[in-house]
């Protein structure tokens, strides 16, 4: 998020695929910019590439345990967006 004054940018796209509507668009100085839209490859690819970041931005998942959790899930991810 990028404040300027009373506007604000939100940076990445927000994508809505899971509702009806599945809407995706970006919010730029205060004003929605909308993306076109996204087939159910990209959507996937999008999820899977979200869920590798979560993973990785959790410092919690440590050990051995969670070292093999990260992996499964990492692998998981890959095959998801590969399908």
């Amino acid at each position: 998020m990028v404040e300027d004054g009373d506007r604000v940018s939100l940076y990445p796209s927000i994508g809505n695929w899971s509702l009806p509507c599945r809407s995706h668009y970006w919010i730029e100085r205060g004003q929605i910019r909308w993306a076109g839209a996204f087939n159910a490859k990209q959507i996937a690819a999008v999820q899977a590439r979200d869920r590798r970041d979560a993973i990785a931005a959790r410092p919690s998942i440590v050990g051995s345990r969670g070292k093999l959790t990260a992996r499964i899930l990492a692998v998981w991810s890959s095959l998801t967006s590969w399908w």
